[in-house]
Protein backbone atom coordinates (compact mmCIF):
# COMPACT_ATOMS: atom_id res chain seq x y z
CA UNK A 1 0.00 0.00 0.00
CA UNK A 2 2.66 2.73 0.76
CA UNK A 3 4.02 2.38 -2.62
CA UNK A 4 0.94 3.21 -4.06
CA UNK A 5 1.34 6.80 -2.51
CA UNK A 6 3.97 9.46 -1.84
CA UNK A 7 3.78 10.45 1.95
CA UNK A 8 7.12 11.87 3.08
CA UNK A 9 7.08 9.80 6.66
CA UNK A 10 5.86 7.17 8.26
CA UNK A 11 4.43 7.27 11.75
CA UNK A 12 4.94 4.48 13.56
CA UNK A 13 2.85 3.95 17.34
CA UNK A 14 4.34 3.11 19.55
CA UNK A 15 7.30 3.97 19.82
CA UNK A 16 8.73 1.37 21.62
CA UNK A 17 8.50 -0.69 18.47
CA UNK A 18 12.22 -3.13 18.29
CA UNK A 19 15.32 -1.14 16.78
CA UNK A 20 15.16 -3.75 14.05
CA UNK A 21 12.12 -2.75 12.54
CA UNK A 22 13.14 0.42 12.65
CA UNK A 23 16.00 0.50 11.29
CA UNK A 24 14.44 -1.50 8.09
CA UNK A 25 11.73 0.83 7.07
CA UNK A 26 13.86 3.58 5.94
CA UNK A 27 15.78 0.82 3.69
CA UNK A 28 12.53 -0.56 2.69
CA UNK A 29 10.36 2.71 1.73
CA UNK A 30 13.27 5.41 1.42
CA UNK A 31 10.91 7.89 3.86
CA UNK A 32 11.86 9.73 7.10
CA UNK A 33 10.21 7.72 10.66
CA UNK A 34 8.41 9.21 13.32
CA UNK A 35 7.11 7.75 15.93
CA UNK A 36 4.70 8.59 18.87
CA UNK A 37 3.09 6.90 21.99
CA UNK A 38 4.16 5.13 24.95
CA UNK A 39 7.24 7.58 25.57
CA UNK A 40 7.56 8.68 28.59
CA UNK A 41 10.34 10.32 29.92
CA UNK A 42 13.38 12.25 27.80
CA UNK A 43 15.54 8.85 27.74
CA UNK A 44 12.26 7.31 25.98
CA UNK A 45 12.93 10.10 23.74
CA UNK A 46 16.74 9.80 23.02
CA UNK A 47 16.23 5.90 22.65
CA UNK A 48 14.24 6.29 19.91
CA UNK A 49 16.15 8.86 18.03
CA UNK A 50 18.99 6.84 18.64
CA UNK A 51 17.03 3.58 16.53
CA UNK A 52 17.00 5.82 13.72
CA UNK A 53 13.41 8.25 14.46
CA UNK A 54 13.92 11.35 12.91
CA UNK A 55 11.17 12.67 15.30
CA UNK A 56 8.09 12.16 18.00
CA UNK A 57 5.08 13.09 18.51
CA UNK A 58 3.77 13.00 22.06
CA UNK A 59 1.13 14.91 24.17
CA UNK A 60 3.46 14.81 27.15
CA UNK A 61 4.49 18.72 27.28
CA UNK A 62 7.24 17.83 29.48
CA UNK A 63 9.23 16.34 26.67
CA UNK A 64 8.38 19.10 24.02
CA UNK A 65 11.65 20.72 23.61
CA UNK A 66 13.88 21.91 21.52
CA UNK A 67 16.86 19.17 21.00
CA UNK A 68 19.41 21.64 20.07
CA UNK A 69 19.14 24.11 22.78
CA UNK A 70 16.76 22.30 25.57
CA UNK A 71 14.22 24.75 25.70
CA UNK A 72 10.47 23.77 26.27
CA UNK A 73 8.45 25.49 23.14
CA UNK A 74 5.85 27.59 23.96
Amino acid sequence: MLRSFKPYAIEILAASVPARVIKTLPRETGLLIMAGRLLATPEDVAQTQKNGVLAVSTSLRKLWNDSKTGNEKK
